[in-house]
């Protein structure tokens, strides 16, 4: 009888040491929990980026298209560029107004 509880306490003693050294170690659950926070923020980062760089692909194949259609001003507006001195008139849109 004495045997068998001494194996049971031994069993439960290296049960919760391996469980508490999972939980607490170097690698354990809470790195593990941190990692996959910042693997998760890193994929919707890298989401966002590939948008990004769909919308400057599009902007790109427009420029070097080599269309007439594409003039200089067309070009600034959409990479957001303004002269030196120029000035850049605003619309205010209205909803439900159309033109």
């Amino acid at each position: 009888m004495k045997a068998s509880i001494f194996k049971l306490c031994l069993f439960l003693s290296v049960a919760v040491a391996v469980a508490l050294s999972v939980i607490y170690s170097r690698h354990g659950l809470r790195d593990l929990r941190h990692l996959q926070s910042q693997l998760s923020e890193a994929r919707e980062r890298a989401n966002k980026l590939e948008n990004e760089n769909k919308v400057l692909r599009r902007q790109w194949d427009l420029l070097d298209s080599g269309s007439n259609e594409v003039n200089e001003r067309q070009i600034r507006e959409i990479i957001g560029y303004v002269k030196p001195n120029e000035l850049v008139f605003l619309e205010k849109k209205t909803p439900g107004v159309l033109k």
